[in-house]
C-alpha cells in the first residue's frame, strides 16, 4: 500500500511542495491580472509578468514535467490578452527550437562513438596523474566542447566519460574527492562554456535575433572573440576553488594504466569515430564562416549537420536512438 503511495504521488513532502507550488502560481497570475497596471505597463503586460513568475514556481516545485507546465502556459497566454494563439505556435516553433533539436542529434552521434573514452585517456596521459591538472583539463574540454554543442547534451556526456574514468581508475564514487571536483565542476564547465558562441545555448540565438531586432548585428566570430575569454576565466576560477575545497587524491600510476588499458582495448579510430570528428569541424567551420556568408545561418547549418548524421554509409544516428537520448523538456 505504501509503495503504491509513493508510485502515484511521490512522498508526503514532495506532494506538499507540489499542491503549495501550484497555489503560488495561480496567486501569482491572478494578482497580475487584477491589480492595476505599474506605470508604463499594461494589463497583458501585468499578465505576463505574472504567468512568467508562475511558471518559474511551476518548474521550481516541480508540479507538473517541465514540458506539461510549458505547454500549458502557453495556452493560457491568449485568454489574457498577451498574445494570440497562431502567434505562440509561430513563435514556439522559432530557430531555438530546430537549433537545438538538431544539436541534440550531433552531440548524442558524438555520444555514441568511442570518442569520449579516448578522450577521458588522452587527458590523463598529459596530466600524468596530477590531480590539479586532471581537473582543470575535464572542465577546460568540457567547456569548449559545449560552447558549439548542445549543454545538456555535453554534461550527459561528460558525466558518461567520468563514470568510465572513475570506474577504470577503480576511484570509488562517493569517497575519492578528484571524483567530487569532476562532478561538480562539470555543471558548472558545461554553462560557462554554454556563453562562447551563440551555438552554445539556444538562449544566446534569442539574444542575437532580439539584437538584430534593434540594428545591432553581433556575428558568430564577434560573439565567440567577446565571451570566450570570460568563459576561460570562469573555468579557472571554478577549478581552483575545487582543489582548494576538496584538495583531490593523487592519481596512482596503476590507476593511470588501467585507463589506457581500456583505451587500447579500442584499437585505432574506426570510421564512425573519423566521420563524426569531420562533420562536427565542419560544423564549427561553417558557422564562423556565417560571420561573412550570411546564408550559412547557424540553425540551417546545424540542420544539414543533424541531416548527415543519418545518411545512408554514415549512420552515426538513428531516429530510435535520438528520440530516446534527445531531452524533450528542454526543447518545450
Amino acid at each position: 500500500m505504501k509503495s503504491k503511495k509513493l508510485e502515484s504521488g511521490g512522498t508526503p513532502k514532495v506532494a506538499t511542495k507540489r499542491i503549495v507550488g501550484f497555489i503560488v502560481a495561480v496567486v501569482l497570475i491572478a494578482l497580475f491580472t487584477l491589480i492595476p497596471p505599474f506605470e508604463g505597463l499594461t494589463e497583458p503586460g501585468m499578465a505576463s509578468i505574472g504567468v512568467f513568475l508562475a511558471a518559474i514556481v511551476l518548474f521550481v516545485c516541480q508540479v507538473a514535467p517541465l514540458a506539461v507546465s510549458c505547454l500549458t502556459l502557453m495556452v493560457l497566454l491568449p485568454y489574457f490578452n498577451i498574445t494570440t494563439l497562431n502567434q505562440i505556435f509561430a513563435d514556439f516553433g522559432g530557430t531555438s527550437f530546430f537549433f537545438v533539436f538538431f544539436c541534440f542529434g550531433v552531440t548524442g552521434a558524438l555520444s555514441n562513438t568511442t570518442i569520449p573514452m579516448r578522450i577521458s585517456a588522452w587527458i590523463t596521459k598529459v596530466s600524468k596523474g596530477n590531480p590539479k591538472t586532471l581537473v582543470f583539463g575535464f572542465l577546460f574540454i568540457a567547456t569548449l566542447m559545449s560552447g558549439f554543442l548542445s549543454n545538456f547534451g555535453t554534461l550527459i556526456m561528460f558525466y558518461g566519460i567520468i563514470f568510465m574514468f572513475l570506474k577504470s581508475a577503480g576511484l570509488k564514487p562517493g569517497e575519492s574527492r578528484l571524483g567530487k571536483c569532476l562532478m561538480i565542476g562539470l555543471p558548472f564547465a558545461c554553462g560557462n562554456g554554454g556563453f562562447i558562441s551563440p551555438a552554445g545555448s539556444p538562449g544566446n540565438l534569442i539574444a542575437q535575433s532580439l539584437l538584430q531586432a534593434q540594428g545591432v548585428d553581433v556575428s558568430f566570430l564577434q560573439w565567440f572573440v567577446m565571451c570566450l575569454p570570460f568563459a576561460l576565466i570562469m573555468c579557472l576560477l571554478v577549478s581552483i576553488s575545487l582543489i582548494l575545497i576538496f584538495k583531490p587524491e593523487a592519481m596512482p600510476t596503476e590507476a593511470q594504466q588501467a585507463v589506457f588499458a581500456e583505451k587500447d582495448k579500442l584499437g585505432p579510430m574506426e570510421g564512425k569515430e573519423k566521420k563524426a570528428i569531420i562533420i562536427i569541424i565542419v560544423t564549427i567551420l561553417l558557422w564562423f564562416a556565417g560571420t561573412w556568408v550570411k546564408a550559412l545561418n547557424t540553425t540551417v547549418v546545424a540542420g544539414c549537420a543533424f541531416f548527415l548524421m543519418f545518411m545512408p554509409g554514415i549512420d552515426l544516428m538513428d531516429w530510435k536512438s535520438y528520440v530516446r537520448e534527445a531531452d524533450w523538456n528542454l526543447l518545450m
